[in-house]
Order: C-alpha cells, then structure tokens, then sequence
C-alpha cells in the first residue's frame, strides 16, 4: 500500500477504532506477571500498554522486544503474555507466542488482521495500528 493511501485511510481507521466494541476476558486470577512484547511501529504501543496497565494495576508489568523476551525471560504458568502486532505473521510475531504456549502461559494477542497465529492465543483483540500518530498530529 502506498504511504499516501496508508495515511487517508488513518482518520477510519480512528473512528473504527473507538466504534468497535470489544467485550474483554477478566485477567486470569492469580497472575503473577504481564509481559508486554511489540517490535517495529508496535513497540511504542508496547511501552504505552506496559504504562497504563503499570499505572492502574498491582501487577508487575514489563515491556519487550520479541526476541530478547524469548532468550531472557523465565515464564512462570502464572505470567500472562500480551503481544501487539499489526500483521500477526512473520517470525517475530510468532516465536513470541509459541514460547509463551511452550511455557503453558495465558497469552492474548492485539492485532489488525486474523492470521494463523490469532488461533495460538487465548484470546484476540482487534486495534487499528498506528493510529495514535494521527492523533497527536491534530
């Protein structure tokens, strides 16, 4: 898709964003930690994510890149995984999940588009990328 075109289509993709109604799954209870993972354009809304849920909840919450959390992060079946992706297809999307999966954590995937990997998650939530640029540019 052209630059052009990505960028005309941001203001629907605002309004599809707030309109679209999501009923959410309580968070597992009991859970020990939340892992944030978000690599390119979806890392800042990693790092946002990881701030809010910081900010409200009582629950150690840590961001992440998709390959440093799959060498360095000891996951207990307790951790939850949340992972941001717009495409939810290539390599860093997936060995995130299936890490998680191997680990037996809950995981929940953020996503714009049903691929295969939406199957591997415990539960799928639709967003709009990229939009929050539009936002801060009015």
């Amino acid at each position: 898709m052209k630059f052009s075109r990505h960028v005309n289509l941001i203001p629907q993709a605002i309004l599809d964003t707030f309109n679209y109604k999501h009923t959410f799954t309580p968070l597992p209870q009991n859970v020990g930690k939340i892992y944030i993972i978000g690599s390119g354009s979806s890392y800042s809304q990693a790092i946002y994510t990881q701030q809010l849920i910081k900010k409200y909840l009582d629950i150690p919450v840590f961001y992440d890149n998709p390959y440093s959390f799959v060498r360095n992060t000891n996951l207990t079946e307790k951790d939850v995984v949340i992972h941001v992706t717009q495409e939810a297809k290539r390599n860093d999307n997936i060995c995130p999940i299936e890490y998680a999966n191997n680990c037996g954590v809950h995981t929940i995937l953020f996503t714009s588009r049903d691929t295969e990997l939406s199957r591997k998650c415990n539960e799928v939530y639709w967003f709009a990328p990229e939009f929050e640029k539009y936002l801060l540019l009015q």
